[in-house]
Parts: structure tokens; sequence; C-alpha cells
């Protein structure tokens, strides 16, 4: 993985003035000029040709160069830094099919210090953002401690820098259809000590949406509701997703069969999502389509049968044996619609710890959507039960009326896989008492 840490660590210098040939491009003819330096410059621009297949001007000012950057439409991108006096400065040049230089851009806001091209990125609208980096010095220790998305246009090259933070550095960039999301990983975090976790949304167009520690990153196929609202799929699951709000997301888990390849779509109708898969398998190509309520995450139709409901519901006023060895009793489970667009499901539970040696830490309840989808999760303090203790509560979930919950489940271990837990947990049917 590339790092940030200094120009030995982000570049890779692919200047080796060998003899490579004579007259590699008829245009750029053959230097006989006497002059070292001029000669040198000849033999570095000859030798960036043969590695790349560009025409690069001023060879003997470039002082680093990463490795070429082809987009979309198969144009090519040399990037790096050059010598601007004492200085190393960032550089970044676009060249067409036949290696003829279009434009170059080695201009930035802080041209006191050092800086460099770093990992570029083709947007949906073929502008092409990268990172100009500035470095504390010229030193092969100097580490980087600053960083402007830069987005360059796909025309002319004229730049937009943006100023996120005075000390932020990112060591990737997600694109999107009208955005892009700049992150950092751990280990970057942990090599650079100008590096802090910092996330930065910013349109196509330069514009920072939002700028912050934490954020909900989409993945796989997106779609967008609005700025920082999406829905993300791929062959495991569905996500909605707030790169605003952590919180406001829900998750689904469509249950598909084997097959050899897939490909999914996702698009909005009305208040709701359309989520279809296409899979081929042995038996040729099946095609499973959801309709999913989109505040929620409950599915309203679906043509899967691997999702019908196969579990079996407990009886209320009724003593069962959870895997944590508590034993738990749903009292009641009553509903009340406030007929102004929420329901409530209040639960009365017992729990009893009927072992003669274990202390067992309570467990909490979770109100779920579908099969698949959590609705909310029960908060507040939760306490150990000594063996013959017994404890009696009660908890409200609510959710929106149109989105009722299909079931509640006693959550019996507080950390591991969520799917592992929904196969052993005790659960209620949210509809009735009976």
């Amino acid at each position: 993985m590339k790092k940030l840490l200094s120009y030995s660590t982000v570049f890779f210098l692919v200047f080796c003035l060998c003899s490579c040939g004579k007259g590699i491009v008829e245009e750029q003819g053959e230097s006989e000029s006497g002059n070292q330096a001029t000669d040198e410059a000849y033999q570095k621009a000859q030798e960036i040709y043969r590695l790349t297949g560009c025409k690069v001007i001023n060879a003997q000012t470039i002082n680093t160069l990463n490795e070429v950057f082809i987009d979309s439409k198969g144009y090519k991108y040399l990037y790096g830094a050059r010598n601007a006096g004492i200085n190393k400065v960032f550089w970044f040049s676009k060249y067409d099919l036949k290696g003829d230089l279009i434009w170059e851009n080695n201009t930035h806001p802080e041209n006191e210090n050092y800086s460099w091209a770093y990992l570029p990125k083709e947007l949906s609208n073929g502008n092409i953002v990268v990172g100009c980096v500035v470095g504390e010095d010229d030193s092969p220790t100097s580490m980087a401690k600053t960083m402007f998305p830069t987005i360059l246009s796909q025309d002319d090259g004229s730049a937009i820098f943006i100023k996120v933070l005075d000390r932020y550095l990112y060591s990737y960039i997600n694109v999107y259809d009208n955005c892009f999301i700049c992150g950092i990983d751990k280990e970057e975090i942990a090599l650079n000590p100008n590096a802090t976790l910092w996330f930065s949304q910013i349109s196509n167009n330069g514009n920072i949406i939002q700028s912050k520690r934490e954020m909900e990153l989409p993945y796989g196929n997106t779609i967008w509701k609005d700025e920082t609202n999406f829905v993300s799929a791929n062959n495991a699951i569905i996500t909605k997703g707030n790169t605003a709000d952590i919180t406001k997301t829900w998750k689904f888990y469509p249950q598909l069969p084997y097959y050899n390849s897939y490909s999914s779509h996702l698009s909005f109708e009305e208040d709701n999502i359309i989520a279809s898969y296409d899979l081929t398998t042995v038996d040729g190509v099946v095609k499973y389509t959801y309709k999913i309520l989109y505040n929620t995450g409950r599915v309203i139709e679906s043509n899967n049968p691997n999702d019908e409901d196969k579990f079996d519901y407990l009886d209320f006023r009724k003593e069962y044996l959870a895997p944590d060895n508590m034993t738990v009793t749903m009292n009641s489970i009553d509903i009340i619609n406030n007929n102004q667009g929420t329901t409530y499901y209040k639960i009365d539970y017992t729990l009893k710890n009927n072992t003669k040696s274990d202390i067992i830490p309570e467990g909490s309840f979770e109100a779920y959507y579908n099969l698949f989808t959590k609705g909310e999760f029960q908060t507040g303090f939760f306490n150990d039960l000594f063996p013959g203790e017994s404890r009696m509560r009660t908890y409200t979930f609510k959710t929106l009326s149109n989105a009722p919950f299909m079931f509640i489940q006693y959550k019996h271990e507080w950390n591991g896989s969520e799917s592992e837990i929904l196969k052993t947990s005790l659960k209620w049917k949210a509809d009735s008492n009976e």
C-alpha cells in the first residue's frame, strides 16, 4: 500500500539515464547540442517516453514521477513533482492517444512548500480529482503534513484546490455519481504523526458537503436519495445509509441461492426501493426482486422463496431457556397506534436465573421488520442476575405505522454475529399476544 510519508514512499523514479536508443520519436529528433544538461534532458525525455508513451516537455525539471494514470477514454496522465527553484512542486499533465501533451498544471496554493501530486481518480463527469500533498521539506524522511483534494478540468487542467482542514491527510478516495469521499486508513494514521481519522464528502464541483470523524460509506452498487442518504447493495446485503448520521440506517440480508455470477440493480419507486438480482446458475438465469420500504427496510414484496418465514415463534406467558441459560418469559406485547403515523410496541417480560452457580448478564430485546432487517434495539441499564434472582421489566419500541414489526427477539449475546444470534435466539411474533 502506498503511503504519504515521504517522496521515497509515495513515488518511484523512472529516470534511468541509460542509453535507450535514438530516434524513438521522430518529432523529438536527436540531441547534438554538445551541452551536457541538454543531452541529459533529452535522454530523460526519451526514457520517459519509452516507459510511458508520453512526450514530456522540460524533462530536466521533472523530479519525481508516479505510475501512469489512464482515464476511461484512454488518455494518459503523468504526475508527481517538478523542480521550481529550490522547491519541488505539484505537477500533473494530460496526454492524448498519440502521447502528445494536451495540458499541464504545476501550481498549488502554497508554493513556498514542497508538494507533489498523489492518488488520481476519475470523477463521473470526466474531471480528475488528485491529491496535492504538501510536505515539510525535501528530505528523504519528510512527512506529508497536509493534502488538498484537487479537481482538475478534463478540458484544460484548470484546478479547484479544496482546503478541508489546516492539517488534513487522506489515503483513499471513493467516487460516486455526484460526489467523492476522502478517507484515511488506520495504517496511515499509525505511520504518520500528522495524520488523523477524518472523512470528507465533496461534490463534483468542489463544495464540501460535510467533513467529520465518522461517516457511513457506500459500497458496491449505490443510488443516492439526496446529498447524504443512499442505498447500497452487493450479493450479501442491502443497506440504507446516511453519510451525515450513522444511526439513520437499516440492513437487509437477501438469501440468495448458489450462483456462478450475479449483477444487482437499484432504483427508487415513490417511497420504496426496488432491488433486483440477476443470478447465473446451473439452471440458467434467475431474477429475484425485492420491494423494500425506504424509511425502514421492511420488505413489502419478494419473489425469493428462500426469504419465507421459517422461524418457530414462542408462546406468551411461558418460560423458555435461552442459549445464555437465562429463563425468559414474554408476558405480553401491547401494540398502540397513535393514529398520527406512529405505532408503539410495549413488551412486558420476566428474566430468571434458575442456575445454581452461574451469574448471567441480562440480555436485551430487539424488534425486527422482517427476517433480516432490525428495526429498534433496547437501550438502558442492564444488570447481572445471580442464581435465584429474577427481574420483571417493560420496554417500548416505536416505528412508523406503515412499517410494522414482524417479531421481537431476545438477544442472548451482546457481541457476536447478528446472523448467528438470530438462528438460535428466542422470538415472539409481534402482532399477537395469543
